[in-house]
């Protein structure tokens, strides 16, 4: 069907036939072929036994229905952007459209196989740039309340984290370990991984997301593979809480995070606080790297404030007494002012009391 196999460092490739919903082309029949990359990237590719004068380049919802040459069922649904789009011959010299489509983000998904979860089933999360300490074989175990889950490396993580370093770059080189009863214990877990991906990302000081899912049978096969976009970023080689140093300290700060994680997400919205770390941490100007550790920082401190103080940067009380009456602030602002004129000063004295609100309070 394919010449030759769609560029880069793939994790997975399927292919097979289907069909093709496109926004702007219609409803055709194609020939496909999906690949989750290294990088955790999504690219789509279709072949329509047919000539389109013009597909355009804009994003837009598409939809493939399909099986994949080994019998699973394919469905991927969401939001893509065409990177590229030519016609050629195929067998017979028809004529044929080539179109290839990469998923621009938001809700979209690519699911292979059917989600069944007939008693305890093994869910491994794939998990970005992840470091952790101790030979090759090592895992770090978690209990986080009644779930207990496990960071494991992949076979060739030396080799992966390896290039990783070298190049700060994205590669996907852990997994995420747990056992499920049902679907629903699927649905509550999803929300968990993200969370521990969130704590992880602090920890290693860079950021770690899961591209996707796998659903594992009793002898060790994948039975259904869910894949989404990952927001990645560079690898960052330093590391907050070192992997090799000791390698509990990852296991005790996310145990004992995730209980202040729950309390405190809801009022802080830690997961973009620590995006916001991590981007100031990445390569790049040391001026914007500055500038986004100072907003950061501004965020944190008006958030905390407006729960503890009104917005304020002191106590209204403590202010009072710092300026005193309105004629003390009128004295004050004369000493200062000495050129200004009374009803100048009478102006200025009625905002000092703004002088205490903090420069960029949150809501």
């Amino acid at each position: 069907m394919f010449e030759e196999p769609l560029p880069g460092d793939a994790m997975f490739r399927y292919t097979g036939t289907g069909t093709l919903h496109d926004k702007i082309i219609g409803k055709k029949r194609c020939g496909f072929e999906a690949v989750q990359f290294r990088k955790a990237t999504i690219q789509l590719r279709c072949v329509i036994p047919a000539l389109l004068l013009s597909s355009g380049f804009a994003s837009r919802m598409i939809k493939v229905v399909g099986k994949t040459s080994n019998g699973s069922r394919l469905v991927f649904h969401g939001p893509a952007l065409v990177t590229n789009t030519r016609d050629r011959f195929g067998p017979g010299r028809t004529r044929e459209t080539q179109l290839v489509y990469t998923c621009s983000g938001g809700p979209a998904y690519l699911r292979v196989g059917r989600a069944t979860c007939n008693g305890r089933t093994e869910v491994r999360f794939a998990l970005t740039n992840l470091t952790l300490g101790g030979g090759n074989n090592d895992a770090l175990a978690l209990t986080l309340g009644q779930k207990s889950l496990r960071l494991s490396k992949l076979p060739d993580y030396a080799h992966r984290i390896a290039l990783v370093k070298a190049n700060s770059s994205t590669d996907i080189t852990c997994e995420l370990k747990t056992f499920i009863k049902n679907s629903e214990a699927l649905r509550s877990l999803r929300p968990l991984v993200s969370k521990i991906c969130t704590l992880l990302s602090f920890a290693r000081g860079t950021l770690i997301s899961s591209p996707y899912f796998s659903l594992v049978n009793a002898n060790g096969v994948p039975s259904y593979r869910e894949h989404g976009p990952a927001y990645t970023r560079d690898f960052v080689a330093d590391p907050v809480i070192h992997p090799t140093a000791n390698v509990e300290d990852t296991k005790r700060f996310v145990e004992k995070a995730h209980k202040q994680f729950l309390k405190l997400d809801p009022i802080y919205n830690i997961q973009k606080v620590v995006s916001a770390y991590v981007d100031g941490r990445s390569a790049g100007y040391s001026e914007t790297k500055g500038l986004v550790l100072g907003s950061l920082a501004d965020y944190l401190a008006g958030i905390w404030a407006e729960r503890n103080e009104g917005g304020r940067v002191v106590s209204a009380a403590k202010f009072k007494k710092l300026i005193g009456s309105k004629g003390g602030a009128s004295k004050l602002l004369k000493d200062v002012f000495p050129a200004l004129s009374s009803q100048e000063i009478e102006q200025m004295a009625e905002n000092m009391a703004c002088l205490n609100n903090r420069s960029f309070k949150s809501s």
